[in-house]
């Protein structure tokens, strides 16, 4: 169910544990079920009544005795939890009549005690799959299914309605198929087809449980209010019912949330008339009264749906829509003030919606000026506030802008942030970089330190003088943000100077190494591409100060050709793996612990032969490059992990023109070098880069001989280097043995099959 695991990925089962050895032993030892992870469905199969007497008796009390199933470890790739056996043989017997109900309540039991994890497969997970009305996996009857879950809703409240949530009637439905049984017939042949009929009917009964189960509980309607319009006629005129008597019971505060979030219900289904789902005309309209009925006598609240953030979904007339929130706003600054609006911003989901209709409602610049002064004094940081100081300088201008941020400094004393603040939410220009300019040195250190990154849509002079003057204040990264639409603009020297900048800014502030940081610097890195001033070794080492950023992202790496010229980068980076023979053992930080991850990244997908060219093999080039990486290794005592990546990389050369492989260059560093570790290293390499290959169901090792024999021919053109043939004669005779292995499985598949 979900995650990584499921039962049809696992293999078969290779021995089924004997009926005794289970019952003596499950009902007191968690540990055992944890260890027979794989074999559980069958052993459920085989000995259902002793492993369900089993898991009952490990879920007395608390509950706590199973708690050990749950624990989870980190593999390689994901999570991993043994519990997830219990959840397969659980799910396998469900789907038998005669023991649905015992495994469905002891999954509900399992869910109330799951403390939780990464792992997708959970019991609430299996529960509802197994309950899916259109859908169920188990051959229970109706009448059995809807039993049980009035027993589970009643023996566990909590997962009994977040189960009922998930079996309410909805648009789309998806159904993940559940562990089925292998060796019974589980009732499989009494079961009928779900017909119409029945669905329908199960859907109600469904329904009615849920407005039962929700009582007059506040959070309980919160949730049902949105799942309401998929109701049958019947179950949703009962629903509405009992929420107006919900209503009508709760206190004021309680009563204004669950108002609005029958406002909001009603909102959607008006905006989205057109849509196949929405309730329309007669059948919205119970909604829509109980709506009227219990809104609160506050102009404010009764506009807050126009700008919620579902208006931005309104695809069906955004220019009325806009016109819509425009006029609400005039007629409400009109008829109830600035305070109105300013409390209307501070209910809304989206306060920039209020914004941009009072933008367009061309309200005067004194008007604005108020909403900005009761905003400033109710929060002078708040989003509302940095809107209305941009609102007001637009509709006022800088010299009466600048006079009332002077005017307030004298009457509150503002500080330096608070005067930046509103200044900041100035356009971006020489004129507002005056107006910085005049109110001292202390406003423009604050302003260029936390002026938010934003286009710039002025001439190119405007663009340089923000990056310099964001340069200045160690902004790097928001020097290449702000200027991302138009980098093409932006000097060479200055990208550079950002992209060096970068680091430094990194390592004062790691929050700022997130997946929008590599993106800025991925962008300028090929815009670097492009430039012919900056050449590609200048590119390829700026890459691999950036390798944390560009781990994760398409940008085929120059370092790679950084590393097959410069022996000195390919050595730096593999001593960021491994330590030498003679160093201790250290703790490292993370950031050291990162490196070694990219590092290794590095050389795992390094696939470039030093030397190689357009043009063939410079066996001088790799000559040199092989000894000096090599004496660098020796330096520092890494020779033998050197060597085995010398022989890594040599692994990828390419074929000579006269048809054998390795090209006659490395056939003579083989010679030369006369390395049993470099060899060997050539050795697994050409058998790692064989990759992902596909094979019939029961084809033999044909392939692998095809491979053997290749090599067999490489061997004889390559005589006169007895390293090499021997070499390639010893890769041969392991494919050779590859190939008996498979013959052998692909017999023992015919067997089984």
């Amino acid at each position: 169910m979900g995650g990584f695991e499921h039962p049809h990925d696992t293999p078969p089962y290779p021995f089924m544990p004997s009926p005794t050895f289970a019952h003596s032993s499950l009902n007191s030892n968690p540990r055992l079920l944890t260890s027979l992870r794989d074999e559980l469905p069958m052993l459920a199969e085989a000995a259902p009544d002793p492993l369900l007497a089993a898991l009952e008796r490990l879920l007395e009390g608390d509950g706590r005795t199973i708690l050990p199933i749950f624990e989870e470890r980190q593999s390689f790739f994901h999570a991993v939890s043994h519990h997830t056996g219990v959840l397969w043989a659980l799910e396998t017997l469900a789907w038998d009549p005669a023991y649905f109900r015992r495994a469905v309540l002891l999954l509900a039991k399992l869910a109330s005690i799951d403390p939780g994890g990464k792992l997708g497969n959970r019991p609430d997970r299996s529960l509802a799959e197994i309950f899916v009305l259109w859908n169920p996996n188990t051959n229970a009857s109706s009448s059995q299914r809807l039993s049980a879950l009035d027993e589970i809703t009643k023996s566990f409240p909590a997962i009994g309605w977040n189960l009922v949530l998930a079996l309410l009637p909805s648009l789309h439905g998806v159904s993940v198929p559940t562990a089925k049984p292998r060796l019974r017939e589980a009732g499989a042949a009494e079961r009928p087809a779900v017909t119409n009929a029945e669905l329908w009917a199960n859907q109600a009964a469904v329904a009615v449980c849920a407005i039962e189960l929700a009582g007059r509980d506040l959070d309980r309607w919160l949730e049902l209010v949105k799942r309401i319009a998929p109701f049958g006629p019947t179950e949703r005129a009962r629903a509405v019912s009992e929420l107006d008597q919900t209503l009508g019971s709760l206190k004021e505060q309680q009563q204004r949330i669950l108002w609005a979030a029958v406002r909001d219900e009603v909102a959607r289904h008006q905006r989205f008339a057109q849509a196949p789902w929405a309730l329309k005309g007669e059948e919205l309209e119970p909604l829509r009264l109980l709506s009227e009925k219990y809104a609160p006598a506050d102009p404010a609240l009764l506009l807050v749906s126009l700008f919620d953030s579902g208006a931005l979904d309104d695809v069906s007339d955004p220019i009325k829509s806009g016109q819509r929130r425009s006029a609400a706003i005039r007629e409400l600054l009109a008829n109830s003030g600035a305070a109105e609006v300013l409390r209307l911003s501070a209910e809304v989901k989206t306060p920039f919606l209020v914004v941009e209709a009072l933008a367009a409602a061309n309200p005067t610049a004194e008007q604005v000026e108020q909403l900005l002064t009761l905003a400033f004094d109710q929060d002078p940081s708040s989003p509302f506030t940095f809107a209305m100081s941009a609102l007001y300088r637009n509709l006022a201008g800088a010299e009466r802008a600048e006079a009332w941020i002077r005017a307030e400094k004298s009457r509150v004393g503002l500080n330096v942030e608070s005067v930046a603040r509103l200044l900041e939410a100035w356009p971006d220009d020489f004129e507002t970089w005056r107006t910085v300019r005049n109110f001292g040195p202390d406003i423009v250190d604050a302003y260029w330190k936390q002026k938010p990154p934003r286009y710039l849509r002025g001439p190119r002079r405007e663009l340089l003088r923000s990056a310099l003057m964001l340069l200045r204040y160690g902004r790097a990264i928001e020097v290449i943000q702000s200027s991302l639409d138009r980098m093409k603009e932006i000097p060479s020297r200055l990208i550079l100077r950002a992209l060096d900048g970068v680091i430094p800014q990194l390592n004062e502030n790691h929050k700022l190494a997130d997946t929008m940081t590599s993106y800025y610097v991925e962008s300028a890195l090929k815009v670097l591409d492009q430039r012919s001033d900056v050449t590609e070794d200048r590119i390829a080492h700026l890459e691999y100060q950036f390798l944390p950023l560009l781990e994760h992202s398409s940008r085929p790496l120059k370092v790679y050709a950084l590393m097959a010229k410069d022996p000195a980068v390919f050595h730096s980076i593999l001593r960021n793996v491994f330590r030498g023979k003679s160093d201790a053992a250290t703790e490292v930080d993370e950031t050291t612990k990162t490196n070694a991850r990219l590092s290794y990244s590095l050389l795992s997908h390094f696939s470039l032969l030093p030397g190689a060219g357009p043009q063939g093999v410079d066996g001088v080039a790799l000559a040199a490059w092989v000894d000096e990486v090599r004496r660098l290794g020796a330096e520092t005592d890494r020779s033998q992990i050197t060597d085995s990546y010398v022989g890594k990389a040599l692994a990828h050369a390419p074929r000579d023109p006269d048809g054998a492989w390795p090209h006659k260059t490395v056939r003579d560093e083989i010679e030369r070098l006369a390395s049993q570790e470099i060899e060997r290293a050539i050795q697994i390499e050409r058998f790692n880069m064989r990759g992902v290959h596909g094979r019939g169901v029961y084809e033999g090792g044909d392939q692998e001989r095809d491979l053997a024999d290749t090599y067999r021919r490489d061997a004889a053109l390559s005589s006169t280097w007895p390293r090499t043939a021997a070499l390639l004669l010893a890769i041969a005779k392991t494919w050779e043995e590859q190939a008996k292995h498979v013959d052998t499985e692909a017999a023992q598949r015919r067997m089984r099959s």
